[in-house]
């Protein structure tokens, strides 16, 4: 039934986002174009400077749209009307929430790649790639990163680990802020308002305890010298810690987002 939720879900949110990605996609082209012919015709400044402020508007837009319609795709099929659809269907209240959770990971990483064509458009040349990782590679080997090269692809892994975790935290978060919200009758969209703020708080308290204690060891001392060639120390270098420490906490207020949503719509669902 997870599959059929998500086939659901991709095809009512991909009406969305596909017209947006090739709208970002296009606006990169033809803005390309414009810079291209720039030095031959100049009264094509004015045209190129209002499809630069298209794109940023595109890219930071394809970004917000992602957790505006989780938001509100979550709420109005689970705790809107609609609600009274969905929680008769012989499906469990975590796999609605792991599908809507998918969902929204998947366009989330789609919006990233999307993005980041729509700047290689704009940035295409000749040489472009061959330029890009010649400097990459000049930059990792006068840093000193590469003398230990298992250790900076563990490094980089645990970032990537992380970026992930924190990202599905945060989405796992509104959820659990609006399944706390739907409690306070007649103003549900102030008590989710109200636990975000409050569950937001106490991630950053947590977060905030756990640097405390990071500063009282030799990982933040390291941390603090700014000097990025640690990365080359050992496998389990200063910033790899530090990484892998946070995911240790996001994976467990992930998991406790995760509960407490599961639990409102189990056992306290108010759809009046």
């Amino acid at each position: 039934m997870l599959g059929k939720l998500l086939k659901y879900e991709f095809m009512s949110t991909a009406r969305i986002f596909l017209p947006l990605y090739a709208a970002l996609v296009g606006v990169s082209a033809i803005l390309k174009l414009f810079l291209t012919i720039e030095t031959k015709i100049r009264i094509m400044i004015l045209p190129q400077f209002l499809l630069g402020l298209l794109y940023v508007a595109l890219i930071i837009g394809v970004f917000v749209v992602v957790y505006v319609l989780s938001c509100m795709r979550f709420y109005k099929n689970l705790l809107g009307d609609e609600g009274y659809l969905m929680h008769t269907l012989p499906v469990k209240p975590y796999k609605h929430i792991l599908a809507k959770l998918i969902t929204t990971s998947v366009w989330m990483f789609a919006s990233i790649c999307v993005s980041i064509l729509s700047v290689i458009i704009l940035a295409l040349r000749k040489g472009l790639f061959a330029d890009f990782f010649g400097y990459l590679d000049y930059a990792l080997t006068t840093s000193g990163i590469l003398a230990h090269k298992t250790s900076f692809i563990v490094t980089v892994i645990t970032f990537i680990a992380f970026a992930i975790i924190s990202s599905i935290t945060g989405f796992l978060m509104l959820y659990a802020s609006m399944s706390v919200g739907q409690l306070l009758r007649g103003h549900r969209i102030v008590g989710a308002i109200a636990a975000y703020f409050g569950f937001h708080t106490l991630t950053q308290i947590l977060s905030l305890i756990v640097l405390v204690i990071l500063s009282r060891t030799g990982i933040w001392f390291a941390l603090e010298q700014s000097d990025i060639a640690i990365i080359n120390t050992d496998v389990l270098n200063p910033f790899t810690i530090f990484f892998a420490v946070y995911i240790c906490i996001y994976l467990l207020l992930a998991v406790a987002y995760y509960i407490i949503t599961n639990y409102m719509l189990s056992r306290k669902l108010n759809l009046e």
